[in-house]
């Protein structure tokens, strides 16, 4: 009786166990939009000035060096996507997927004169990637507190 017992309990250990890269999560986008002092949606193509979508390039900003963001096998190869929510036009970001940092750091060419920097905290427990703090330009402008991962760029 107790060695079928112990096959019984090593069966129901064995079957418990999973692989732990099959249920992990990455949650590490966030939005953004970009008005000017007059608040203008420097996002919408239909206003003069507006950022132009096919101008617009990321970099990683990896041991002092910029990679450009190229992901051809993705849905948004360039590392974002620009959008419309409600009346306002957004840019998501999709920071990179790298597990080993705790930070990754980020360079938007908005055109040829206006340039951004990006740092995000990464908290990788368990099976999950998520992005708890972001910084604009040094300032901390968004923490995992304030909810929908989203904030303004004023130029």
């Amino acid at each position: 009786m107790k060695k079928i017992f112990v096959y019984l309990w090593s069966f129901v250990c064995i079957s418990c166990k999973t692989n732990s890269t099959e249920n992990f999560v990455v949650d590490t986008a966030f939005d953004i939009s970009i008005t000017n002092q007059d608040s203008i949606d420097l996002l919408n193509p239909k206003n003069k000035n507006a950022f132009i979508e096919n101008q617009i390039q990321l970099f990683h900003l990896e041991n002092n060096e910029l990679i450009a963001v190229n992901y051809p096998d993705l849905t948004y190869p360039k590392g974002f996507h620009i959008f419309q929510k409600d009346d306002t036009y957004r840019i998501r970001i999709f920071p990179h997927r790298n597990r080993n940092s705790k930070f990754y750091e980020l360079i938007i060419y908005w055109n040829t004169t206006e340039i951004d920097k990006i740092k995000c905290e990464m908290d990788s427990s368990k099976n999950i990637l998520k992005c708890v703090n972001i910084w604009v330009n040094d300032q901390l402008v968004w923490s995992e507190n304030k909810g929908e991962r989203f904030f303004e760029i004023i130029k």
